[in-house]
């Protein structure tokens, strides 16, 4: 089974700006998500976007999707797993297998702090899953869209963390988080070509 996944570039009205997100421990990012079950990835993608920004975007348009395959013991959660301690394992997030034994898949979550190079692990979060649960493949679909109405930059709170969100200039000296930066450059070139 495929885990489908979005990425929102979000511009201003005239197109001159693009919205990114400073996350705590994630360092600077794009608005990205899980589409839900029964979910349509646009719908997905106004979902996350109002969820993490308080932005309704208009003008919504599919640029590409890419499907990749996990390597080695690395897996996502096709849904919710419980978790050691008080935690759940989200679906959507990316897992480590730590043991397989008949029904069972011992997994770990990895937390990372992003906003420093090389990143660094600062949170383990185990819990048990059933192979069913988890997936190798991820389809991500990209989208373009406008949104106005913001400030320069604002505040948001996301699952209990503070978020600071900003209009970055496209042609501007800024750097994204993996994989995030790699995403951005394909979105450089799309919108050079449509120029």
């Amino acid at each position: 089974m495929v885990l489908e996944k979005i990425t929102a570039f979000i511009l201003d009205e005239d197109a001159q700006n693009i919205l990114v997100i400073h996350h705590p421990d994630g360092g600077l990012q794009l608005v990205s998500g899980t589409v839900e079950r029964h979910e349509a990835p646009i719908d997905a993608l106004r979902r996350e976007c109002l969820e993490e920004t308080g932005l309704t975007v208009r003008g919504v348009q599919q640029l590409w999707s890419e499907e990749t395959s996990l390597e080695d013991v690395w897996r996502v959660l096709l849904e919710d797993v419980e978790g050691d301690g008080e935690r759940m394992l989200l679906r959507g997030h990316r897992v480590e297998i730590l043991e397989e034994e008949g029904d069972k898949v011992r997994v770990q979550e990895v937390e990372y702090d992003l906003s420093v190079h090389p990143p660094v692990p600062i949170r383990f979060y185990a819990g048990e899953a059933m192979p069913g649960q988890l997936s190798r493949h991820v389809v991500r679909h990209f989208f373009v869209c406008r949104a106005a109405g913001q400030e320069r930059s604002w505040r948001r709170c996301d699952e209990g963390r503070e978020l600071c969100l900003e209009w970055m200039p496209l042609g501007g000296e800024f750097t994204l988080t993996a994989p995030h930066d790699a995403w951005f450059t394909k979105l450089s070139s799309c919108l050079a070509q449509w120029g």
